[in-house]
């Protein structure tokens, strides 16, 4: 049975009490540019707009917007006589988002600073709800789904797009791993994942228990699908969706030293916290430092392979007429 231990575990809640993801950084938010370039298939969000029936007209509220990502993708399909409204609690992304939006919306967009367990909107003001990969990072997602199901109009659908973090496999070109280094890789993220749940940093994990959510927040007709997007890489990497994912993976590889000891650094404050070992955590850290070396000359003579997928939610529920 996984135990807790809980003097390690209060000394990292104090340290990192008031510690928050600044995502308007200059990495962050070139992050946030990077990860969502080639997140879906057109043909898929296609599929997902009609699902979710979404219709010209609507309003549509984007919770957690960023750069305002969601609005972009799904604009085309409720775009005449509709509204985008996005409200994030960063305004330095929001800024950006105002000016980008008035391209692609062709009329100026109604976007908000908030927070989302205090939406700054009217009950039943809304036509539908949206999010994505915000939920996971949240100490409470029931609360925030609480204000969804606020927000939106009698008989309109809430979709959280959440991952589960914990699923991601993938085939590679690195050397095939023991068993045992498998099983401590993933000990390793369980731990974390726990860790960082209790320590209110959201959970990495959530995807899958979303559904659970809606349903106690009162939701009904529940469903769920999946993104079947799928990573790969192939020498000589000659579409754009390899082009931009290989740049993005060569930019971590070759990443800055310091910034990478300080991750470890974290890894290592919540693997601890979660009940982890200092002399199996040194054992992951030489893991990871032997296929890292081995991937960045790989990706130097571009010669690095890798299919790549996990479990992607899109769960949705409606709120009862």
């Amino acid at each position: 049975m996984f135990k807790w231990q809980s003097g390690a575990l209060r000394k990292y809640n104090m340290k990192n009490k008031n510690k928050k993801i600044d995502w308007s950084s200059k990495q962050r938010r070139q992050s946030l540019i990077d990860t969502r370039r080639y997140l879906w298939r057109e043909d898929t969000i296609e599929k997902i707009a009609k699902w979710i029936d979404l219709r010209h007209g609507m309003c549509v509220l984007d919770v957690g917007c960023g750069l305002g990502y969601l609005g972009y993708t799904f604009w085309p399909f409720f775009k005449k006589s509709g509204r985008y409204i996005g409200v994030d609690i960063n305004p330095k992304l929001l800024l950006e988002t105002k000016k980008t939006a008035k391209i692609w919306a062709k009329r100026k967009p109604f976007v908000i600073t908030g927070d989302s367990y205090k939406l700054p909107l009217m009950s039943n003001s809304v036509d539908c709800v949206m999010c994505q990969t915000l939920l996971i990072h949240l100490k409470n997602p029931a609360n925030v789904l609480g204000e969804f199901f606020r927000v939106v109009k009698p008989g309109g659908n809430v979709v959280c797009m959440e991952p589960d973090n914990d699923s991601w496999r993938g085939y590679n070109s690195l050397p095939v791993l023991s068993i045992d280094d498998i099983c401590l890789l993933y000990e390793f993220k369980l731990r974390s994942n726990r860790a960082r749940i209790k320590q209110g940093m959201g959970d990495y994990t959530l995807g899958m228990k979303i559904l659970h959510l809606m349903k106690k927040t009162g939701f009904k007709h529940l469903d769920a699908r999946q993104n079947d997007m799928v990573y790969i890489l192939e020498s000589p990497y000659d579409s754009q969706a390899q082009q931009s994912q290989f740049k993005m993976l060569r930019n971590q590889v070759v990443g800055k030293k310091k910034s990478r000891k300080s991750w470890i650094e974290e890894e290592k404050k919540l693997y601890l916290a979660g009940g982890g070992k200092i002399r199996k955590f040194n054992r992951i850290v030489r893991i990871y430092n032997n296929q890292l070396a081995v991937m960045k000359r790989q990706v130097k003579n571009r010669e690095y392979f890798r299919c790549l997928a996990g479990s992607f939610y899109i769960a949705k529920g409606t709120k009862p007429e």
